[in-house]
Parts: structure tokens; sequence; C-alpha cells
């Protein structure tokens, strides 16, 4: 199993933005004090209003305001939502051109090998950078997750990918350096 970090297409990307200031204040907020900390949103969801900025080109994944907090397109979501388990909040968004779903990790996954990855840590066990982890596999119950560890960036199994490939989705961008390796 390869696992990847959830990378969007910065290239071809739309941003989403919000045109409503007090829902963007109020979005802004949930995420820095909720999202980001792996905490639930679903007691103060409201399903804010999002549009594309220009040039609006179709994008199955976006991160929106570049904080680390992704949205997938209805076909993503029809694609992917079965995969989903309990640590993953899915959270409505209206947009001009239908609904959009923000995906919010609720818990992260303890499968980090400490042993067999290279990496650079803070004292608290936070990885500043690294050159290899390896993931165990087993550990793992749903293709979309964050460890501990790295608790500000969101993994993605190749499972994701090979659907992201075989049914030809828009927004997600894979290359070797931007891959965790699994060697169980």
């Amino acid at each position: 199993m390869t696992i990847y970090e959830l990378s969007i297409d910065g290239d071809n990307a739309t941003s989403l933005d919000f045109p409503i200031q007090d829902e963007q204040e109020q979005f802004l907020l949930l995420a820095e004090e909720k999202i980001t900390n792996n905490l639930s949103v679903k007691a103060q969801w409201q399903e804010f209003l999002v549009l594309k900025k220009e040039p609006k080109i179709d994008m199955d994944f976006n991160d929106i305001n570049d904080i680390g907090v992704y949205i997938i397109s209805p076909r993503a979501y029809e694609l992917l939502h079965p995969l989903f388990d309990d640590s993953v909040e899915v959270l409505p968004l209206k947009s001009d051109d239908g609904t959009y779903f923000l995906l919010n990790i609720i818990q992260t996954t303890d499968c980090l090998d400490k042993e067999n990855s290279v990496y650079t840590a803070l004292p608290g066990g936070q990885i500043l950078e690294y050159e290899n982890l390896s993931i165990d596999p087993q550990k793992i119950t749903c293709p979309l997750f964050r460890i501990p560890e790295l608790p500000y960036t969101v993994l993605i199994t190749d499972q994701i990918q090979d659907i992201f490939y075989s049914h030809q989705l828009k927004g997600l961008h894979f290359t070797e350096n931007e891959f965790v390796t699994s060697d169980f």
C-alpha cells in the first residue's frame, strides 16, 4: 500500500471563496478552533455558501482558503463516501453549481512505525520534516486520515488514488516527493 499526502493541483485549481463576509468569518473561526484540531463541528455547522473564483474550472478536490481544509465535488462524494468511516465528518456547502462537501477528519490514526521511519520531530512528537515515513496499513481504517505526529497533513491511500484516476477526477496532484511509504 502506498500512502500520499493530499495535495491539490495548484496549477489548474479554481479556488472557492465565501461571498458573504460574515459566513467567511464564522467558517474561519470553526476552522481555526476545531477543524484543524481534528474536532467535530457537526453541532455548529451551517451550510455556508461558497463560489468558484475565475477561471471557473470544474475541480473534484479543492482546498478552501489554502488552510488545509478540503472540499470535494458531488461526483467525488458519490465515489468516495462509501469508503469513509466515523473518523470523517462530511459537511455540506452550498454553491452556485450545487452542493460541495467539506471533509473534516475528527480522529487521528496512530499508525506510524517510528522505528522504521526517518524524520525530525519536536520534543512533543510533532514531525517537522521527514525523509521516509513507514505506515502500518493494518491500522488504517479509512483511506483518508491524519496521524498524530503530522496533525495538519491529510494522508490518503492508493485506494483514493485509484478512484481518482479510474474515474478521471480532477484536482489532486501526485508526485514522488509527496508520498509516504508503507513497508509492511
